[in-house]
């Protein structure tokens, strides 16, 4: 199984990056790992299903943004937009309970 893959970028050139995919089926298997954790009280599954798994799901988004290729930027970029959108919902929530 090839782990790399070769794509074109908007601007012609040839990038090799990490398969989408893998990133895909990461996400999910943090998701389902989360999952058996939190349900036998382990909370380190709050981590996984809150931190890990949307950043493995959104990457390949964002890799998109950063020009198609593999960059510490583009995981930065992830982390940050995980991390601000997930403020954005926790002071959507708190604005909810304070109109009741």
């Amino acid at each position: 199984m090839n782990v790399y893959e070769t794509v074109e970028t908007m601007r012609g050139n040839k990038v090799e990056r990490i398969r989408s995919s893998l990133f895909y089926v990461a996400g999910f298997v943090c998701l389902v790992i989360g999952v058996v954790l939190v349900t036998q009280a382990a909370w380190i599954g709050a981590f996984f299903i809150l931190t890990a798994c949307p950043c493995l799901f959104l990457y390949p988004s964002v890799r998109y943004l950063f020009g198609g290729k593999d960059s510490v930027a583009a995981v930065v970029g992830t982390v940050a937009i995980e991390e601000i959108v997930k403020s954005n919902v926790k002071d959507m929530g708190k604005k909810k309970t304070r109109k009741r």
